[in-house]
């Protein structure tokens, strides 16, 4: 009967062992953290500041009348339109000036009547023999000598010069009454109208040339010193990423804001940026090539530093690195990871060395 209760007594401390047992199983499969993994790879990567900057032609000519008070008897363009370098933009009332034009020519026909006059006599003198000039001479006749006839030569040479600039001015004058484009662009501003005075106090017409844009940007010290000429700007657009560069870096700063001057240039030949709007502008200080990074997200702090978890054969494993060039979504990882790490980017925040991971999918980062 012993040995009865005996075998009994085993057989229910056996049940109690197999069902701790599978009781262990099931909190083991309870602390198993579901991740996701990023593999590391060298790639690209740049360090920027962003900043909001309102875009402007690069070009901008503004069209004064030379002459106000006249009347615009010719508007060619209007606003919006496009027009090429050396375009017709307006042209002004030409009559007073014709009058000049006429005056002018008129005094430059009879000078050069004149001299060309005197320039004939003085080569028939030159063409007569001596003797026949002194048989002339003492016969009474008034025989003018070539020395007189050099001055009177030239003082009508002379007054043919200055009635031929008069000429030329008033031609130039003239011309000055047609009004053309001098850029290529889109007639940004039309302020006159036709048949009526043109006056001066603003541009008659303003062309903008938008095949380029440019953003000017204040910006603190410590920035302009880490600029310069040619550096690359990318400005973000709604589906696109557009590059421009530095143009200009001002040392000296603006008086009133005590800020510095900046200006980009980006190219806009397929008008995909608009003039006048705010966009943000990311101006690149830092890039390097081929090297591993990681997304910012996946990186963890403890009193040690900097750290990250890689998944390594189903566990966690807690690894500290240092960090170069912050990209914004990503960073750079100067040490303490390789190539093809898997390093875990989602729950990390619940994870310690050695626990149990089941990886749910693969994260990326687009440089």
């Amino acid at each position: 009967m012993r040995k009865l209760w005996l075998c009994f007594f085993i057989l229910i401390l056996l049940s109690v062992v197999l069902m701790g047992c599978k009781d262990g199983e099931q909190v083991e499969e309870v602390k198993r953290t579901n991740v996701e993994v990023y593999q590391v790879q060298p790639r690209g990567i740049s360090e920027s500041v962003a900043v909001t900057a309102q875009l402007k032609p690069h070009q901008e000519a503004m069209i004064f009348p030379k002459t106000p008070g006249l009347e615009v008897t010719n508007l060619s363009v209007k606003a919006g339109d496009e027009i090429k370098k050396g375009g017709h933009l307006f042209e002004l009332d030409k009559s007073i000036v014709r009058k000049q034009v006429d005056q002018a020519k008129l005094h430059y026909d009879k000078a050069r009547e004149s001299y060309q006059h005197q320039s004939a006599e003085i080569r028939k003198l030159q063409q007569q023999s001596i003797p026949v000039i002194q048989m002339r001479n003492m016969s009474g006749m008034n025989i003018p000598n070539e020395e007189s006839l050099s001055a009177t030569l030239a003082a009508a040479e002379l007054q043919l010069e200055q009635a031929r600039i008069a000429y030329a001015t008033a031609l130039e004058q003239l011309k000055e009454m047609d009004y053309m484009a001098p850029i290529a662009g889109i007639v940004n501003q039309v302020n006159i109208m036709e048949n009526q005075m043109a006056l001066q106090t603003g541009p008659a017409v303003v062309v903008s040339d938008i095949s380029k844009l440019k953003a000017q940007l204040s910006v603190s010290e410590g920035l302009m010193r880490e600029l310069k000429v040619g550096q690359r700007v990318l400005l973000r657009l709604k589906d696109a990423v557009k590059e421009g560069s530095i143009t200009m870096v001002n040392p000296v700063a603006d008086a009133r804001t005590n800020l510095y001057t900046v200006e980009a240039i980006f190219d806009n030949a397929d008008r995909s940026i608009s003039s006048g709007s705010f966009y943000r502008l990311d101006i690149l200080k830092n890039h390097k090539d081929s090297v591993l990074t990681i997304p910012k997200e996946a990186l963890l702090y403890d009193e040690g530093g900097s750290y990250v978890y890689i998944e390594d054969a189903g566990r966690a494993k807690k690894c500290y690195i240092s960090v170069g060039i912050d990209g914004g979504d990503a960073i750079e990882v100067d040490t303490g990871l390789a190539p093809d790490d898997r390093v875990i980017v989602k729950g990390q925040q619940f994870l310690e060395e050695g626990s149990v991971v089941l990886v749910r999918g693969d994260a990326n980062v687009n440089n």
